[in-house]
């Protein structure tokens, strides 16, 4: 087998010990200092800093000099001054984190603020492997395709600092990376000399996708490209991977694989923004980035600067996994046309060969975008039978959709016209139609409003003659509980809530319909229907811990400015729930807004929970009793709190 060779591309390689901070100015309430050495000739003379308000720190007898804090407008008669031979800085040795000129010259660091850091995005290295136990890098998987070693670990040094380009952790040590969060692949295709087989570079490009990432980092080149490579990297693009690569340090024609089309070629720039004499020129250059004297991670946990273009490729790479962040719904063509557009133009106006668009800057004001909600999945269509001999009837049924901040409903559409919409909790609907074909899709809509996209349209064509999948003898398919009939003035309602999963009866099959709600309860069932998080964990009351089964409702419901406690710091989650308060959760929880003006004997104008009565009789949620009432101190029961929460969340069961 022809061995095609792989040349790290890098140049050089600098050595940094721990840094010195050049800005040594401390403040004090009356202006500026400076801490500095003063040597002086023959002994220490006090009086002269004394004079300038100075303040000695440390004193050096044997070689005469001192360590102070001097106003900076009397440095210059100290420097001066004939007794004095000497006025430096004293400067300060830090090992603490020292962010690489790079990663500031391209805004990184500005984003982070806004929690933009890469979390949740999938970056694969496909280099000489990875230093494993760095502690400013964090490896979710790693693998080797060597055919010496089976060990990742790296045994080069190059593939460890481009790793530290893209992701050193932000964790006070060291340096810190583009992209500090990012879920980071690694795959040992390049040996310790740097060179590599194209067969490897397809086999790690393949494990990546497998991993499903989001990015590829390629910093390694050859003047020869391959039809395999070709392919690999075709198949990883084809299915939504970007692939970074440097586009090479011979200061000619770019190198593969960044000179295919599908890859992100990438030139290097220095700190003045000027193109290095190393880096590739050509068409196929789509953008620069910092590439000279790079402070990046390396072997025995330590710290080195390089150049090259390896070095400007991960930068783009972590750039990448930024935007990737911040607009977690877009597809990766969009993604590489948005890397073009936050460039800073070098160069000729547009793209040029040197440059490409441009050196990358990641806009300062990057937010995350919150994602649209995932569309509804294993939508069905089954033609029923209710005995009814005019018309046909279709049931439609599907899967819950997924959102960040949940869902409010779902809009359903027949052959691309809309048809009906229904509430989040509701997955099935019949459609009444005649003999035909019928396309359904299903769109969900989150409380932000934004939609998803349609589900894949599901087909079905009814006929009279057709074999009836499912016979509906009652639109009630009531659940099974001991203590529920299907007479029962409630049951229509417990059984939708029970088929939604809001609520579920107790370990001996019973719903115990006449027992009272608590107040956990009543949140947690509330909490269900609006999909807030339910994740037991530590509240604001100090009646409810952590283990509580309702911790988790009660704390969100309370940060949503749901519900309040007591003056006293409790909660009371084992109170039952009264009418008149249920009416003011309800109110709250389902932004109840049309009021009535009915009058009820035992509800005074002043009461507290007054107006949020007339909300839920103007809803058609409750009319009261018959005598007049509303009972609003009364406790309710299990089977009232069903049919009163399945009216508020379903307008069906609404009072006509």
């Amino acid at each position: 087998m022809k061995k095609t060779i792989y040349l790290l591309l890098l140049l050089s390689l600098l050595v940094l010990f721990p840094s010195f901070s050049t800005d040594n100015r401390i403040q004090a309430e009356t202006g500026e200092f400076e801490r500095v050495i003063i040597t002086f000739h023959d002994k220490i003379y006090d009086h002269i800093l004394i004079e300038g308000n100075g303040e000695i720190h440390h004193r050096f007898p044997s070689i005469s000099a001192v360590a102070a804090s001097i106003p900076s407008d009397y440095l210059s008669t100290l420097q001066h001054h004939p007794r004095i031979k000497s006025v430096e800085v004293d400067k300060q040795v830090s090992v603490t984190q020292t962010i690489d000129w790079g990663v500031h010259r391209t805004n990184a660091p500005q984003v982070w603020k806004n929690s933009v850091t890469g979390k949740g995005v999938k970056v694969a290295l496909i280099d000489t492997g990875i230093a494993k136990n760095h502690p400013d890098l964090k490896i979710a998987d790693a693998v080797a395709f060597t055919n010496y070693t089976t060990d990742y670990n790296d045994d080069n040094g190059h593939g460890t600092h481009v790793a530290g380009i893209v992701a050193a952790q932000n964790n006070d040590i060291g340096t810190a990376g583009m992209a500090p969060d990012i879920d980071l692949y690694i795959a040992k295709a390049l040996d310790q000399e740097g060179n590599g087989y194209h067969s490897d570079l397809v086999r790690a490009i393949e494990w990546a996708i497998n991993k499903d990432v989001d990015i590829i980092n390629l910093s390694a080149g050859g003047i020869e490209g391959s039809l395999l490579l070709k392919a690999a990297i075709d198949q990883a693009y084809n299915k939504g991977v970007l692939i970074v690569a440097a586009a090479g340090n011979s200061g000619q024609a770019v190198e593969y694989p960044a000179a295919y089309s599908n890859v992100i070629a990438v030139a290097a720039v220095d700190q003045r923004d000027r193109r290095t004499n190393f880096s590739a020129i050509g068409k196929e250059v789509e953008v620069s980035a910092p590439g000279v004297a790079i402070y990046s991670t390396y072997l025995r946990n330590s710290y080195k600067s390089m150049s090259g273009t390896s070095m400007a490729a991960p930068h783009v790479t972590g750039m990448l996994a930024l935007l990737k962040q911040a607009r977690p719904g877009i597809a990766h063509t969009d993604l590489r046309e948005l890397l073009h557009k936050h460039t800073f133009d070098l160069g000729e106006t547009g793209k040029d060969e040197l440059y490409g668009y441009g050196r990358i800057e990641v806009p300062q004001d990057l937010k995350v975008e919150k994602a649209p909600p995932s569309p509804p999945t294993s939508v069905q269509a089954t033609m029923i039978d209710n005995k009814t001999d005019s018309k046909l009837q279709v049931q439609l049924t599907w899967k819950a959709s997924e959102s960040v901040t949940g869902i409010e409903s779902y809009q359903l559409y027949r052959n691309g016209e809309w048809i009906a919409k229904v509430g989040n909790q509701t997955f099935t609907y019949i459609d009444i139609v005649d003999e035909g074909t019928y396309s359904y899709e299903i769109i969900a809509i989150d409380r932000d409003k934004q939609e998803s996209n349609r589900s894949q349209p599901i087909k079905i064509e009814v006929k009279r003659d057709t074999k009836i999948d499912v016979i509906v003898d009652d639109p009630i398919l009531l659940h099974s509980f001991k203590d529920v009939t299907k007479t029962d003035w409630f049951a229509p309602h417990v059984d939708y809530l029970t088929k939604t999963n809001i609520i579920g009866g107790y370990e001996d099959g019973t719903f115990q319909p006449n027992n009272e709600v608590t107040r956990a309860e009543a949140i947690t069932m509330i909490g269900r229907h609006l999909g807030i998080n339910g994740a037991r964990r530590a509240t604001d009351y100090s009646d409810v811990s952590s283990s509580h089964f309702a911790s988790g409702f009660i704390q969100s419901a309370q940060e949503q400015n749901l519900l309040a406690g007591y003056k006293d710091g409790t909660f009371r989650p084992n109170r039952y729930v009264t009418r008149g308060e249920l009416a003011v959760l309800f109110v709250r929880a389902f932004s109840l807004n049309k009021a009535a003006t009915i009058t009820f004997s035992d509800v005074s104008p002043t009461y507290y929970a007054h107006g949020a009565i007339q909300r839920l009789v103007g809803e058609n949620i409750t009319a009261g009793y018959p005598d007049g009432t509303f009972k609003p101190n009364q406790p309710v029961t299990r089977a009232e709190f069903s049919v009163l929460l399945t009216r508020a969340i379903n307008d069906q069961f609404k009072l006509k």
